[in-house]
């Protein structure tokens, strides 16, 4: 993946705040919320980008749109993700990125860069960082917090991906866990499908239009998001 320039402001403070005690999460996102929808900003890399890999197809925020807003009113949804982005260019752009758009509803789905051998990363380092926009995002707002794990590698991943990423993967699981916060575990669930998830691929890290197809899928489940019926 390529990683171009973005020019934004900074986010003014790099102060790490103490992790926040919120309510758990992870129950109902369908309040009956009248005529006004929320704002749902879903920031990562190329993946969540969603560009050249799905061709004319649409993206997995764009289905999962697509879904939501036939049965609700009023939600919004922002895509933010840009090619070859790791957590720490969501720290260098938050505002850009995020807080800009004052969202209700933050999507975080990050670790198919971090993990590569050119990173100068590790876990541990992913999982400070994460959980330090996590608090960032939070204090500015207070929105809603979904964390998504990427859909994985295949073994011919440049970078040593295949190797390293199950390890970033766990650590955006135990955030979630500690937090109460909504899981939308894609790695786990291409994982169990093996080989039926190969048609999903354009190439060994990026999801085609069938795979971004089951992403939102997967997402739509998790969410128990609205039905068209």
């Amino acid at each position: 993946m390529h990683s171009d320039q973005v020019q934004s402001d900074q986010v003014q403070s790099d102060q790490v705040l103490p992790d926040q005690v919120l309510p758990d999460q992870r129950g109902d996102w369908w309040p009956e919320l009248g005529p006004s929808g929320r704002v749902w900003v879903f920031a990562g890399d190329s993946i969540t980008h969603g560009v050249v890999h799905t061709g004319t197809s649409r993206d997995y925020v764009e289905l999962f749109a697509e879904q939501v807003r036939w049965a609700r009113f009023g939600e919004v949804m922002v895509t933010t993700g840009y090619s070859g982005w790791r957590i720490t260019d969501l720290a260098a752009h938050l505002d850009y990125a995020v807080l800009r758009h004052r969202p209700e509803v933050v999507s975080l789905m990050f670790g198919t860069n971090d993990c590569a051998e050119d990173s100068g990363s590790s876990p541990e380092q992913f999982a400070a960082d994460y959980r330090r926009q996590l608090d960032q995002i939070t204090a500015a707002g207070a929105p809603r917090l979904i964390l998504q794990t990427p859909p994985g590698v295949t073994p011919a991943a440049s970078g040593g991906r295949a190797a390293a990423l199950p390890a970033f993967v766990d650590q955006v699981r135990r955030i979630a866990d500690e937090r109460g916060l909504l899981l939308v575990d894609h790695f786990a669930h291409w994982q169990a499908a093996g080989d039926d998830a190969e048609p999903w691929y354009a190439d060994p890290f990026h999801p085609n239009a069938a795979g971004h197809a089951e992403m939102a899928r997967l997402l739509c489940e998790t969410l128990h998001a609205p039905g068209r019926g």
